[in-house]
């Protein structure tokens, strides 16, 4: 089979082309991932700032002599997790689980939740970071989109009283 001039430049004129396809498509996943993973922690920045100021407040207008969190966890936890749309489970500075909520239009975050009574061994990554004074958050890949589960201690005038565990639906 003889090329002629013409057959010569669609090869590598195709050739070309797919070679600038696939290095476009690899830019362009990874700017992607870099947006999603600064806009995610962006995100639990601001959750977090937002989430200790109204326990902040909460404590100023609910005064107690104890850990006003085991007190009033099952409100703290419902209010936060209206504020926000997201499942809300709160520990004491023990690592015990001290109340969930979920909010009812969001099946999923109820078929997912990861149940745990106390915090140990075989606790998830966020968790176990945040009992050693990290905020820290995972991502559950699933099929009908991802979960992440972002826990941080709370500390109040220097002294911590739980930790919270924020789980997001981004289906």
């Amino acid at each position: 089979m003889k090329l002629t001039i013409r057959k010569k430049f669609f090869i590598v004129f195709f050739i070309l082309f797919f070679f600038a396809a696939v290095l476009s498509n690899q830019i362009m996943a990874k700017i992607l991932e870099k947006y999603t993973m600064t806009n995610l922690e962006e995100a639990v920045t601001s959750l977090q700032y937002s989430s200790t100021q109204f326990i902040k407040q909460f404590e100023q207008l609910h005064p107690q002599n104890g850990n006003f969190i085991v007190e009033h966890s099952d409100t703290l936890a419902n209010e936060l997790s209206k504020m926000n749309n997201q499942s809300v489970a709160l520990f004491d500075s023990e690592g015990r689980f001290l109340y969930e909520a979920v909010p009812i239009d969001r099946p999923i975050l109820m078929e997912q939740q990861r149940y745990q009574a106390s915090v140990g061994e075989n606790s998830s990554e966020e968790l176990k970071q945040a009992f050693q004074n990290k905020s820290s958050y995972t991502i559950q890949p699933l099929r009908e989109g991802p979960l992440l589960y972002f826990a941080y201690p709370l500390y109040l005038n220097d002294t911590l009283y739980g930790v919270v565990r924020f789980t997001a639906d981004y289906t």
